[in-house]
């Protein structure tokens, strides 16, 4: 939907884009950060899985490299674009290992939180995407490992148990962010 509607929506309004994985493509995020600017509307990315998301982006200058690591049974993976057969997953199998824009085409509908990681610390080019499939899983875990050039270190850990091709957190994160993109609410606010 972004990469169809995405410019007419921000032209028109603010946006919350729910599918991160479009802003792996440079054309089609550069439109959009070009569009908001000229009609003065803000583009939200929720967090998603991302636990941490507010250090990891206010610590990004810092950051030397940062890894994210999907941990995930097979059923909860679209192979669709992958060009993987699922039936080679007999144990842990890494599916991918490289820059997370690599992943993007591959796995567009389960990577909206990797392309999130990327895009607040390190950019695409240098955050290591991690993904693997394991039949033995019964929940889906992702990780996050950041350095800094100072050798400081964050890490996060998200287990939860996964529904489709997300967590069962996703509606949480995709209300809280709406939340937070309309303003605090009265009451007690983390910013």
């Amino acid at each position: 939907m972004t990469r169809e509607h995405g410019i007419k929506f921000v032209a028109a309004a603010d946006y919350l884009i729910t599918s991160v994985t479009a802003l792996a493509d440079d054309n089609v995020r550069g439109a959009l950060l070009e569009t908001a600017m000229a009609h003065k509307r803000r583009i939200f990315v929720p967090h998603g899985a991302l636990v941490g998301l507010d250090t990891l982006w206010e610590q990004r200058h810092r950051l030397a490299e940062v890894t994210i690591t999907f941990r995930k049974h097979p059923k909860n993976l679209d192979f669709a674009e992958s060009g993987v057969d699922p039936a080679i997953v007999q144990g842990p199998t890494v599916l991918y290992d490289g820059p997370a824009r690599g992943i993007a085409p591959l796995f567009p509908r389960n990577i909206n939180t990797m392309i999130t990681c990327a895009l607040a610390t390190v950019g695409l080019d240098r955050c290591r995407a991690v993904l693997i499939a394991d039949p033995a899983l019964d929940k889906a875990y992702a990780e996050v490992e950041a350095i800094g050039h100072d050798g400081s270190r964050i890490a996060t850990w998200n287990e939860q148990p996964a529904t489709g091709v997300s967590g069962n957190d996703m509606l949480a994160s995709i209300i809280g962010s709406v939340r937070a993109a309309a303003g605090r609410a009265p009451g007690l606010a983390f910013v």
